[in-house]
């Protein structure tokens, strides 16, 4: 008789923590923080993670190749062998290897001030001027 209310007891205590491990934040007042990696309100995705590079079918991708006359050459000089420390200037250069990197060049604002000139006419002693092209309206604006 007890071992039978001690092992209805304990069915109640599994029941109770079965309840509480299935609670998450869309069942109970739990913040969704506390979720955990298993959380039911994300959707598994078919991509993988990371970046994803979307490349309509009529853009023709090529990868970044060198090219065969760059801007600026850096010569990189190895003086002494990097593992017996020997010295290596008066040796022959027996083979290169190359690296190239892309840089955008720096983008400068290009400012251009417009001059209207100003002057008095002759004859009937009125000062004009010159007009601003069509959308210079401000002291100082952007293009």
């Amino acid at each position: 008789m007890a071992q039978s209310a001690h092992i209805a007891g304990l069915e109640k205590e599994i029941e109770a923590l079965k309840n509480q491990l299935a609670k998450n934040s869309r069942n109970s007042s739990k913040p969704p923080s506390s979720d955990g990696y298993a959380n039911p309100n994300q959707k598994a995705s078919a991509r993988k993670a990371g970046a994803q590079v979307v490349i309509s079918p009529d853009t023709k991708a090529a990868p970044l190749k060198q090219v065969e006359h760059p801007d600026h050459i850096q010569e990189q000089v190895i003086s002494h062998c990097t593992h017996c420390q020997a010295d290596l200037s008066n040796q022959a250069v027996t083979a290169v290897d190359t690296r190239q990197v892309f840089d955008l060049p720096e983008i400068k604002v290009a400012v251009t001030e417009h001059r209207a000139q100003v002057k008095t006419c002759p004859h009937c002693d009125s000062r004009v001027k010159a007009e601003f092209p069509a959308g210079v309206t401000q002291p100082v604006q952007y293009g």
